[in-house]
């Protein structure tokens, strides 16, 4: 489905209208664009609750490719990262390719109508297909349990020595000696019951061996509860079996890649992808807009900071370091100030009043080179130990509060992997985020506190334009955001 520049019909209601249609199993969407985001979400989210799959392939993924969408269809709002997120939150099933929107809506509308959940299980008949949809699996974010002993069993009777009898099952080339192979291996693997969904890989083969696979594939199909696929990049020997499977009703799929949109389509079907809603967070009421301010207020939240004090004059400062008792940061304390390092603005590993003082009068002298009023700098504890540093942050746009994490630090406007998604955000997006960016396990509960509580504070700030932490440090006894900054809207 293709709705273009929407200029009488939106992407919402076309979903819905489609997906309202007596046979629909599955809706598949080219979006340029998004004119009411907030109705095409909504769309997208009733119609997978009710069971029907939408997949959406968007454009708009990078600066041009957005532009061009734009100039092309006069969209509002074009679909880049964050509108890519917020579909993937609705329920939508993300493509990146015209030729796999095609594919994976077949393979969804080919065969009996079953649901899958999130426990996958390979039988491959050629190593090294096999790895590659089991890597495609485990990147999509499901399970490959490890096979049963009976499993294991039934296979190592009919199964060569070095054949595999795991997940995944590797049958070599029995397939040549034992015409009922392919259907013993599904029927054992189903029987297990530690499998929601099965996927099969076929090899390039001459069309006769194609063929017999074909309909082994169909009788297999037939045989087993579970929904089932077959990935098979049969080349043009394997062009009528595969045709042949296709219409045995057996989903076929050429790429690999396909496979984690189709387990997540079939697991839409099956209700197992409904997004649970979450209790409402209380909101944070905002103490005030400078860096002490936003911590202290952030730290009610359950996110840390460093204990600090503000200081005035170079005494000040000097009578700061000796109540923290500690070496201390000493930085510019003005709301409005970015890359106050780069600036000159920050100094570090003051241990005593006279480097205090120091400090005081250099950071001094940088802001009246920047053009900046000095009125107080900030006296801070300096955290020791080494941790990933983490960028977070939260702003209010057209499709509501967008929460962002990427790395942090000094050169975090250049760094890569960034991830994005709207609030209020469920342990698994935060998982999900944090798997994009690279935070290790161990770290991921104390970031969920940090994002809830910048969470809160948005929700509490209805004027806020975007508020950021640079860095969020992760050491061993939980988060600490170093630096915090917010910039209001009109209003503010």
């Amino acid at each position: 489905m293709f709705t273009g520049n929407e200029a009488d019909v939106e992407l919402g209601e076309a979903i819905e209208a489609v997906a309202a249609q007596e046979g629909t199993r599955v809706v598949a969407c080219f979006v340029e664009g998004l004119i009411d985001a907030e109705r095409a979400l909504a769309g997208i989210e009733r119609t997978t609750a009710s069971g029907t799959p939408v997949l959406v392939l968007s454009v708009g993924r990078s600066d041009v490719g957005r532009k061009a969408a734009s100039l092309h269809t006069g969209k509002l709002l074009a679909v880049g990262q964050a509108e890519r997120a917020a579909l993937a939150q609705a329920g939508a099933v993300l493509v990146d390719e015209l030729v796999d929107l095609a594919e994976v809506a077949v393979a969804v509308s080919t065969g009996a109508r079953r649901g899958g959940g999130r426990r996958v299980g390979i039988v491959s008949t050629t190593g090294g297909l096999g790895a590659l949809v089991a890597d495609q699996v485990r990147e999509s974010g499901r399970q490959l349990p490890p096979a049963s002993q009976s499993v294991q069993t039934a296979l190592s009777e009919v199964l060569p020595s070095y054949a595999s009898t795991q997940n995944p099952c590797d049958l070599a080339d029995a397939l040549t000696t034992r015409e009922d192979l392919l259907q013993h291996a599904v029927a054992a693997f189903a029987a297990s019951g530690r499998y929601d969904a099965l996927l099969l890989t076929m090899a390039v083969h001459p069309g006769w061996l194609a063929q017999a696979l074909a309909e082994d594939l169909i009788d297999a199909a037939a045989r087993c509860e579970l929904p089932l696929a077959v990935v098979w990049p049969g080349g043009s020997m394997g062009t009528d079996a595969v045709a042949a499977a296709r219409a045995g009703g057996v989903p076929v799929l050429e790429a690999a890649r396909s496979c984690g949109p189709l387990l997540q389509a079939w697991e839409v079907i099956a209700g197992a992808a409904v997004r649970p809603r979450r209790a409402a967070l209380e909101p944070l009421q905002l103490q005030g807009t400078t860096e002490r301010e936003l911590k202290l207020t952030l730290a009610r939240a359950g996110l840390r900071a460093p204990e600090s004090r503000l200081a005035r004059s170079a005494q000040q400062a000097a009578d700061a370091v000796g109540e923290l008792g500690c070496t201390v940061v000493l930085k510019v304390h003005e709301p409005a100030v970015d890359h106050k390092a780069a600036l000159g603005l920050v100094r570090r590993g003051i241990a005593d009043e006279s480097s205090a003082r120091r400090a005081f009068e250099e950071v001094g002298a940088a802001a009246t080179r920047a053009g900046i009023e000095l009125e107080s700098v900030l006296v801070e504890k300096q955290e020791q130990g080494l941790g990933l540093e983490l960028l977070v942050s939260c702003r209010r746009s057209p499709l509501g509060l967008e929460l962002l994490l990427g790395p942090g630090g000094s050169t975090a406007e250049l760094a890569g992997a960034r991830a994005v998604r709207l609030a209020p955000l469920l342990r698994s997006d935060v998982e999900a985020m944090c798997a994009e960016v690279g935070v290790p396990e161990s770290a991921r509960d104390g970031l969920l506190t940090a994002l809830e509580a910048v969470q809160r504070l948005a929700l509490g700030c209805e004027d806020l334009d975007v508020l950021e932490l640079n860095p969020v440090v992760l050491l061993p006894d939980g988060p600490v955001a170093l630096d915090a900054k917010i910039r209001l809207g009109a209003g503010g």
